[in-house]
């Protein structure tokens, strides 16, 4: 709630590679883009003023392929989930004006129950979910208090705001401290 513009339960339709240049790699191996589509089932939060979600978005997620000898191979962020067709999740989201709708993670698989289920890989937020119900996840998310230091930089784009907060939490100790 600190980071997110929305947090929301989604279903996958589909993914996409986003456009690459294979000379781009020189040869050499690199990292390829993908986005998917999802249908929004429900919202859990959403940060005030943050855009409203269509029934259906498309998402910049950091998983995707890597491109070497020719082929891709999919590839996903260590700890975070791949979300495949099918796959239902739970989801953060941060809505950029570069890159559009934009996951923070893979998200965490909902079983059919209602019940988050954490990869056996997954880290952090992914492990302290698990086993929790959306009604128990949405109580959680309405009771969070966000970090402040990030809350004053919402104004602007996540890029600049991780730098910002980044510069903020590490100036000296001499400035004051609500700079």
């Amino acid at each position: 709630v600190s980071w997110a513009d929305q947090i929301a339960v989604v279903e996958v339709l589909g993914d996409e590679q986003l456009p690459f240049d294979p000379s781009e790699f020189e040869g050499g191996p690199g990292w390829v883009a993908r986005r998917i589509q999802a249908r929004v089932s429900e919202t859990l939060w959403a940060r005030t003023g943050a855009s409203d979600l269509a029934p259906t978005v498309k998402l910049r997620t950091a998983d995707g392929w890597w491109y070497s000898n020719g082929e891709l191979t999919p590839i996903k962020d260590l700890g975070a989930h791949r979300g495949e067709v099918g796959d239902r999740l739970v989801v953060a989201m941060m809505d950029s004006p570069k890159w559009a709708w934009t996951l923070m993670s893979g998200g965490v698989p909902v079983d059919s129950d209602d019940r988050l289920r954490a990869d056996h890989d997954q880290t952090g937020i992914g492990k302290q979910l698990h086993g929790m119900t959306l009604p128990q996840l949405k109580q959680t998310f309405r009771s969070a208090k966000p970090v402040a230091d990030v809350v004053r930089f919402h104004h602007l784009e996540i890029e600049e705001r991780m730098i910002a907060v980044d510069k903020y939490r590490n100036r000296p100790p001499t400035q004051a401290r609500d700079g």
